[in-house]
Order: structure tokens, then sequence, then C-alpha cells
């Protein structure tokens, strides 16, 4: 056959991995055993330390392109290996997680049908790969397959990103037009990386989160961010400063990164307002609320969420954590767990105070934001 008729590849698949060897078996074998068969999967072992290059030169596919380097760091080693992709489409699969048999499927038929949405992302289970049996925990989600659906979410305006994310990274399969239309990862988000591409790839596309559950994030304390408080800290301030960036863009159309480089992040961070500590407050209470309560992090996000909020809930709240992991016998989970019931009956609330107008038949106000001028 001659070689001119062999049909393109469409989708091209990366992951970057740093020391995920004890996941990245079932990681990177979840990507391979898709439905969609169709692909280039691109795999950067950035430097590990553990068996991560055993791992991967196990593997014996056409498909599979593995990269052993030195130790670059996310965002550097993401930037370089888009520059090499020569597929209109990017699934990105963060190293250690599952993707689930027919995610490529699905995402690559939306991404096929609508033409304007640039960024596909789906539903995600969480498990934690410090349990033993996580492995078997992944498998009883795999065979819910995507039944377990939540609701479609699109996003057309740079104001909707800006007030709430709804693209996991690990989970994204971006259109390379677009991604490149946007100027691609900037350098300087060591972390939210994703949320400052997503705020600029919206200016000129569409964002959808299709709802369908086809992803699995297993979660490392150890290693991830859940469970680090120093580490929400710095996703934090990354965050609140791409929205900063964003907001002040729509306003001036001008990028304060690019005219005035890194030192606007230094300034920014040094002028955070009540509303950007509180923030930075209620993620780190977040985390530490979603980890396996170690002790040395329970500490720590005393002492940051102190800095930012001594005066809030955040701060009492782990401050009582604290109190009950050294005093009460089997206190911290006594305390999440409760913790955790609180929040499902607050959002219970939530939703009926939202049905409220429809039955008094009030209109909604439409989900086109305006853009707050800035400032």
């Amino acid at each position: 056959m001659d070689g001119s008729s062999v049909k393109p590849k469409l989708l091209t698949v990366v992951t970057a991995s740093y020391n995920k060897g004890d996941r990245l078996y079932e990681s990177t074998k979840s990507i391979l055993d898709q439905t969609y068969k169709d692909f280039e999967y691109i795999v950067i072992n950035d430097g590990s330390r553990d068996h991560t290059k055993e791992i991967l030169d196990s593997f014996d596919d056409d498909r599979l392109r593995v990269i052993h380097q030195n130790n670059q760091g996310f965002v550097k080693t993401m930037i370089a290996v888009m520059e090499q992709v020569k597929t209109p489409y990017v699934a990105i699969h963060g190293a250690g997680d599952i993707s689930l048999p027919e995610r490529l499927e699905t995402q690559i038929r939306y991404l096929e049908s609508q033409p304007d949405v640039a960024v596909i992302s789906c539903g995600t289970y969480k498990v934690l790969g410090s349990q033993p049996d996580y492995i078997s925990e992944v498998q009883k989600l795999a065979a819910k397959g995507n039944s377990d659906t939540g609701k479609e979410l699109k996003y057309t305006t740079v104001e909707q990103m800006i007030r709430t994310n709804i693209v996991d990274h690990g989970d994204a399969m971006v259109r390379m037009v677009a991604y490149r239309q946007a100027g691609g990862y900037r350098l300087l988000f060591r972390y939210s990386q994703d949320r400052d591409l997503w705020l600029r790839i919206l200016e000129n596309h569409s964002v959808l989160n299709i709802g369908k559950k086809l992803y699995v994030k297993v979660i490392n304390p150890g290693s991830d961010i859940t469970g680090n408080p120093a580490k929400a800290e710095q996703q934090s301030f990354y965050s609140l400063f791409a929205r900063h960036l964003a907001r002040h863009k729509c306003v001036t159309g001008k990028d304060l990164l690019k005219e005035h480089g890194n030192s606007e992040f230094d300034r920014f961070v040094n002028n955070l307002g009540i509303a950007e500590r509180t923030e930075i407050a209620k993620n780190i209470h977040i985390n530490i609320m979603l980890s396996n309560f170690q002790p040395e992090a329970i500490d720590t996000a005393c002492r940051l969420i102190r800095q930012y909020a001594p005066d809030h809930f955040y701060y009492r709240s782990v401050r009582s954590l604290k109190f009950m992991q050294k005093n009460v016998p089997y206190g911290a989970s006594i305390y999440a767990w409760y913790y955790q019931q609180i929040v499902r009956r607050l959002a219970g609330w939530k939703r009926k105070v939202y049905k409220i107008p429809s039955k008094l038949g009030i209109v909604k106000p439409s989900s086109q934001m305006q853009v707050r001028k800035y400032g």
C-alpha cells in the first residue's frame, strides 16, 4: 500500500512523570488499553530517581515513545514536548492516574463534532494511592464505565473560568491550534499552569466539561499537592495570579506578564488583599481535609493559615484538628467525618436555595457574565 494513503493520526497523548514508579505501570497501561487505538503516546521520565525507567522500558508497544531526561521540571518539560506534537489534538494524562477505557474515544468525538470547543475535560473519581488495595478500587470504578454522569458544563467567557475552573489538567484533551494561538504554557507557572492556559484559550474558543466520569485521579499525599499545605499555598499564589492577569487583560487588552516579566508575580504576591489571603487559607484548609492527616502536615497547615486568616473559621478549624490529633484517639478521623457531614448538608441546602427562584417563576440571570472593571 502506498504510504501516502495512510490516514494521519489525530491524537498524541502526553505524560510527564517524576518519581511515580509505584503507580506508573497501571497508569501507562490504562492509556494503551483505550478503546480508541490510533494515537502516539509520549511519556517523559523527567529525571526520576525511583524505578520509573525500568517500568517504562518494560512496555513493548509501537505507539509508545519514552523519553528519559535529566530533571527539567514539569512545565519546562511540557513546553518542550508540546513543541514536538504534529497531531491536531493532544490528550494530557497525569502520571500515576488512570484513564478509564472510553476516555479518549469520548473526548475526541466531542472535539470532532464541536469546532468551537478547544479543551475537553471529564468527570473525575479520586482514590488514595497510599491504600494497599487502591487498584481494586480503580477496577470497580472502571467496571462502572461512563454510567456515572455529572452535569455537562460549557464555558464561553474568560469571566466564567476566573470564577471556577471546570478543567482538571490530567484529564484534558486540547485542540493544538488553540494551544498555539494562546501561546502555550508559560514557564513562570510552576503550579496552575493549566488555568493560566485555559483563561487565554477562552479569549477565542470554548471549554467543555462533559460530566461523564472517565478518569481516576490517584492521590498520594507523600508526593502530590493533596496533603501538602506548603504546595497548596504555592498553587494558590499562581492560581490567583493567573486570574489577576486575565481580569486586567479583559479590561485593558494588555498582558501584565508580557509587559513587566516575572517581577509582576512578586509584586502581586507581596500585595495580596483580604479576599486573596482568605482564599489561600481556604485552599490550605481544603487540602489538609482531603489528606491522610499526617501530624507534620497538620502543623504546617495550622502555621500557614494563621499567617493569612488568624481570626477566620479556617484557622480555628485546623487548630481544633491539631488538638484532636494529639489528644483524642482517632481524633483526626472523627473530626474529618463530622466536617464532611457538615459540608454535605450545606451543599444540599445550597441546592435547595438555588431551586427556589425557579419555583417562584423568577428567571435566573444569564451565565454570560459581564466582565467586572479591573481594580
